[in-house]
This record gives C-alpha cells, sequence and structure tokens, in this order.
C-alpha cells in the first residue's frame, strides 16, 4: 500500500468516525467480523468494511443505488475490454490486474441473464418448429412449408380440429404402438399429440429447454478451456487462463445473441447467423493469440481442433436436452 493509499484510508475513517460521532454512535475500533483492531475503512484481517450498516432507510436506499452503479461501471468496463482486447484482457486479468473488471463468472452470468430477459422480453423462442397444414378437396392433407427455425417468432394460430386430425393421420398410423423415451414408456399418438401441441405453442418446450442451457454451460465451458490447453501449453497458458478465454468467448457468443435479437427488425438474419458462426471463432482465435502469444499457423489449428469437437459436442448435447425437454411436456 502506498502512502497516498495511507493517507486516503484514514481521512476516510475519520470522516466514517465523526459523522458517527455527531450522530452519538461513534465507530468501534475493533471489526464487527473477527474483532481484529482497525487502522482503516476496512478490516486487514478479514476485509468486512469497519460499519455495522445501521441507518435509515433512505441512507441505505441510496448507497443500495450508488453500489449498483459502482458495479455496472466495472461491468461496463469489463465489456469494452473483453469486446475489444480480448487477448490483452485474459493477459491483463490472469497477471493480477482483476480490480478494474468483474470477475469472469459473474460478468458471464450478467451477459447470459440479459440473453434470457431478451428472450422473455421479444418473445423470441429457442427453437420453433410449425408446419403450414392444407387440407385439400378430395381430404388429403399437404405440408407446404415448416416456419420457424432457431430463435424466431412464428405464428402460433392453433390448428383447426381438421388439420389437427389430418396431422395425426399422415404422421402415425398406429396409435397403439409404444415406444421407450427417456425411461417412460408412451404411445406414438401421444408423442404426435404432444408435438402438434408444442407447434401450436411452443413456450412450454421452450422453457423446459431454457432450464438445460445453464447445466450444458457447465459441462461445454470447461471442455473449451481442456481442448485448448491440449495444444497451448507453459507457465504463462495454465488451465486457469483457458478457463478466462472460455468463459469471455461464451460471454461473447451470449451478446451476439442477444444483439441480434434486438435488432432482428430491421437487419437480416443472416447478419446475426454470421456474426455467431463466424464471428465467435475468430473472436476466439483473436483471444487466444493475443493471451498466450503463440504463432498464427498453431493458434489456428488450435482454434480448428477446438470448435470441431465443440460443435459435435454442442449438437449431441442440445439434440438430448431437446428430447428430455419435449418428454416432460407430455
Amino acid at each position: 500500500m502506498s502512502e497516498f493509499d495511507i493517507i486516503e484510508a484514514d481521512a476516510v475513517t475519520q470522516e466514517v468516525t465523526s459523522t458517527k460521532a455527531r450522530k452519538g454512535r461513534p465507530l468501534p475500533t475493533a471489526c464487527y467480523a473477527c474483532g481484529t483492531e482497525v487502522v482503516g475503512p476496512y478490516c486487514y484481517q478479514c476485509g468486512q468494511k469497519n460499519d455495522d450498516c445501521r441507518r435509515s432507510i433512505l441512507k441505505l436506499g441510496w448507497e443500495g443505488i450508488a453500489d449498483l452503479f459502482t458495479v455496472d461501471g466495472r461491468v461496463f468496463r469489463t465489456l469494452s475490454s473483453v469486446t475489444l482486447r480480448p487477448g490483452r484482457h485474459v493477459r491483463s486479468y490472469g497477471d493480477g490486474r482483476r480490480s478494474p473488471y468483474s470477475p469472469p463468472v459473474r460478468f458471464f452470468l450478467v451477459i447470459t441473464a440479459l440473453f434470457f430477459a431478451t428472450l422473455w422480453a421479444t418473445d423470441t423462442h429457442l427453437v420453433t418448429l410449425r408446419p403450414d397444414v392444407e387440407i385439400n378437396d378430395d381430404g388429403s392433407i399437404s405440408l407446404k412449408q415448416i416456419q420457424g427455425g432457431l430463435l424466431q417468432r412464428v405464428d402460433v394460430t392453433p390448428y383447426t380440429d381438421e388439420e389437427r386430425e389430418a396431422l395425426r393421420s399422415r404422421l402415425t398410423d398406429d396409435s397403439d404402438a409404444e415406444v421407450h423415451l427417456m425411461n417412460r414408456d408412451v404411445t406414438l399418438r401421444a408423442i404426435v399429440d404432444n408435438a402438434i401441441s408444442i407447434a401450436e405453442n411452443p413456450t412450454s418446450f421452450n422453457s423446459a429447454l431454457n432450464d438445460w442451457i445453464p447445466r450444458l454451460m457447465i459441462i461445454l465451458i470447461p471442455l473449451m478451456a481442456l481442448l485448448s490447453a491440449l495444444f497451448i501449453r507453459g507457465r504463462d497458458a495454465l488451465i486457469y487462463d483457458h478457463l478466462l478465454v472460455s468463459l469471455n468467448t461464451h460471454a461473447m457468443a451470449f451478446l451476439v445473441l442477444t444483439v441480434g435479437l434486438w435488432t432482428s427488425a430491421f437487419l437480416p438474419s443472416r447478419i446475426m447467423a454470421f456474426a455467431f458462426f463466424i464471428g465467435v471463432p475468430i473472436y476466439y482465435l483473436i483471444a487466444m493469440k493475443g493471451a498466450f502469444r503463440r504463432g498464427w499457423f498453431k493458434t489456428t489449428f488450435a482454434t480448428l481442433f477446438v470448435f470441431f469437437i465443440y460443435a459435435i459436442v454442442l449438437t449431441i448435447s442440445l439434440s438430448m436436452a431437446a428430447v428430455a425437454s419435449f418428454t416432460t411436456t407430455i
């Protein structure tokens, strides 16, 4: 601690002490938590602030707002650094310069929370599939096209009874047949009825699918770090450093999706698709290059390998999550 920091801490302590004293409640000289003698606004032993927080509701509310803006300032500073200087940010944070930034896990959680809040605010679903049904004059059914896809809004007008029955007859001929699905025996008719219900209103299915995304991140974030660590190792490239890159990359992916949702009204969907499927891997390449300063060939090869394996695992994981989500809605 520099001399300036000591002087500043002493001034803060004197100010807090005098404020308490004016109200007849002098600040104690011992830490509230551990009892250690306090020589500044914070206890050097346990880190707790030398304050019992007993004050008016208005004062507490004002301090809460101030703390919120302080956290937001760190979030915005982290966002700027992660977005514009991904490699330098990882290297700086890994080398110990942490106080100006939000912790990586907290930053990732803020971005993912913003993504799911955007899904809710824009009434967008992760997955939507709705066949357009047309009943011909002879009573046969024609499937004109399938609306929907990933992160899209679709018409959720219910099918008519005729359309629903035509879909049932088109998709299954044996309503008594059963299949074993996720430790359950269900009939084909139940599966078809549930698929039709999801096509009409995908909310319940997507709510179940949304619950799986955080669980998948617990697997996918360490997976990306471990895969990259197979190629880039050293004292400056520990698993800790690879986890920083992985967390920032996943945060950036969710940020791209969030921006894409807010701009979908006036930007073509192919721009968001390009930013996600091409831009995120390029971001990862730049972050790896800047963080670990390896050659371009090695970094590029590692990036291609990581995203090849990652794409396979992600596809399998999402498929399993979709099946599990589908089963829970039957």
